[in-house]
Parts: C-alpha cells; structure tokens; sequence
C-alpha cells in the first residue's frame, strides 16, 4: 500500500533543502487525489530522486527510489504555477512508467492527476462540510498548502451573508503524514458551535465556536 511520495534533489545539489520544500506540496495534493490503499505491492514509499546523470531505480526495502535527470536552473525560472505543474508531471509519469512495469491500477494515477488539472492545482481543499442544524451556516474543515507547511482549519459561511470566518486548527509540514491525522469529520453541536473530530487518534476532538 502507496501511502507516502517525496521529490527530492541529489545530495550533490547545493540547493536541495531550498528545492524539496517546493515539492512538498505537491506530493500531498497527488497523495490526496490516490485511494488511501492504492496498491502498489510491498511498495510503500517512493522517493523521485531528481539531478543524477542517469534514469534508474532501486528497491530498498519497501522503498522504491526512481532517480532521474532535471534542470534545476530551468526549474528557478519557472512561475509558481508551472514549477508545481511540472511536479505533478514528474510524480505521475514516474507512477505511471512504475505501474506498467509492476501491474499496479493506473486509472487512480489518471484520476488525482485529472482533478488537480480541474481545479488549476489550487492549494486550497475543502476536506468536508456540514450545515448547521438550522440551515443558516455551514462549517467547512478544509486545508491550505503552502510551500512551506499546510494549514488545517475550520471556515464558517452564512447560507446569506458569505463568510463569518476561520478558525485554525494546527499549521504543520505540507505533507499528509504530518497533517492527515487532523483530516477527520466535523459535527455541529448546536447553531454556533462544531466539533471536529480528527481521523487519527494522537490528534485531539476541538469544540469550535463560530466567529462573528
């Protein structure tokens, strides 16, 4: 089961801390788009090693490392848009190439790629939303990717008015396996307050008042 995709520069590359901090969010927003139990045999991570001399891949354990050219001056020059729709390129043609040769479903690979092209790779999701009991507001739980980190957090509408608010709930790394815990389901406990209750179970319940 495929549950984490990291894009990584060479050691060699001066840059690489700089470099892998853009990436980060993107291979969450694809991880997203993936069935949680995507199968991928015994693979449960790949890691998309970019600026080596050559195309190959090697298994380590339950890790699969595809390592391949790039250039990182070509890459600097990009807009914020390009550099993340050349990632998403990258992340699926490699799944793809791996899933042909291994026998994994490449119709989920299609998929996440197909719906973060419709939603113009925005790095924003709303995850789940719930109408008062009312039907005068909904509570959305919903996360922001940035380069750099994720934040999860509630956003308040008035079925009249728009917006009442957010309200944050943790600002963590972009990727799921520091964020998907938070990830869970939201209840409203009365007309002004929510509860989320997050999917994993180190990750605390949080009453949430609505803000005005």
């Amino acid at each position: 089961m495929l549950i984490d995709i990291a894009v990584t520069a060479a050691d060699s590359y001066e840059r690489k801390s700089e470099f892998n901090g853009t990436t980060n969010c993107v291979s969450a927003m694809f991880l997203l788009e993936l069935p949680k139990h995507y199968d991928a045999g015994k693979i449960e991570k790949i890691i998309i090693e970019l600026g080596l001399d050559e195309s190959r891949y090697y298994l380590d354990d339950d890790i699969l490392v595809c390592c391949k050219p790039f250039d990182f001056e070509a890459y600097w020059r990009l807009n914020d848009f390009e550099a993340k729709e050349l990632i998403f390129e990258i992340i699926y043609n490699t799944l793809f190439a791996l899933a042909a040769e291994f026998g994994w479903r490449k119709e989920p690979l299609e998929n996440a790629l197909a719906a973060n092209k419709e939603k113009g790779y925005s790095l924003t999701y709303g995850i789940v939303k719930k109408k008062s009991p009312d039907k005068e507001n909904t509570a959305m739980l919903s996360i922001d990717f940035g380069r750099f980190d994720a934040r999860v957090y509630v956003r308040f509408e008035s079925v009249n008015d728009g917006c009442h608010g957010e309200v944050d709930i943790v600002k963590t790394l972009p990727h799921t396996i520091f964020f998907d815990d938070y990830l869970g389901k939201i209840k409203w406990i009365d007309n002004k307050t929510v509860e989320v209750i997050p999917s994993g179970s180190d990750a605390p319940k949080q009453s949430i008042v609505m803000p005005y």
